[in-house]
């Protein structure tokens, strides 16, 4: 009869345990993958490790990992005192885990370190878990753009966060 390790349960928390980190070039396959899925576009990884998360213009990335394995995506853009959020994508296996509700939560806590007061994104109107999730995190609607989207056509509902500091 085998006995199962006593640590067997410490183990499965540990994997169960979400990290938050910037991309690297190596996980350019894995996030055009994920947000392939979620029918979003690829912006760029964080294509040079020198470059910093202040860095103006640029894309970022930032991810969530689970048990070694990259489950969500945040792509964003510095634009001085405040950012904006290109996509936000979770792998189709692991939605409605709070995957994206820590990746936010997490690159909120980046914004604030780095001084960005105002945030910015836009959003599906019809994706009513993401308005549902960015209305729990502060956001409030500043706009809508008429047929934003497509395939389907659909409009954008504008979301803005300030972060107070």
């Amino acid at each position: 009869m085998c006995s199962r390790p006593e640590n067997s349960q410490q183990n499965s928390e540990s994997q169960d345990r979400l990290r938050f980190r910037e991309a690297h070039l190596l996980d350019r396959l894995t996030v055009r993958r994920i947000l392939h899925e979620a029918n979003l576009s690829f912006h760029a990884t964080n294509e040079a490790d020198s470059s910093s998360p202040g860095e103006l213009g640029h894309p970022r990335v930032y991810l969530c990992e689970r048990g070694g394995e990259i489950v969500g995506v945040l792509q964003w853009r510095n634009l001085g005192d405040e950012a904006e959020i290109l996509d936000v994508a979770v792998g189709p296996a692991q939605r409605r885990q709070g995957i994206a509700n820590f990746l936010l939560r997490k690159f909120l806590q980046v914004m604030l370190e780095l001084g960005i007061h105002q945030i910015y994104l836009e959003v599906r109107e019809s994706n009513h878990p993401a308005v549902s999730l960015y209305r729990s995190l502060g956001f409030a609607i500043s706009g809508r753009r008429e047929n934003y989207y497509r395939h389907p056509n659909e409009a954008a509902l504008l979301f803005s966060l300030k972060i107070p500091g």
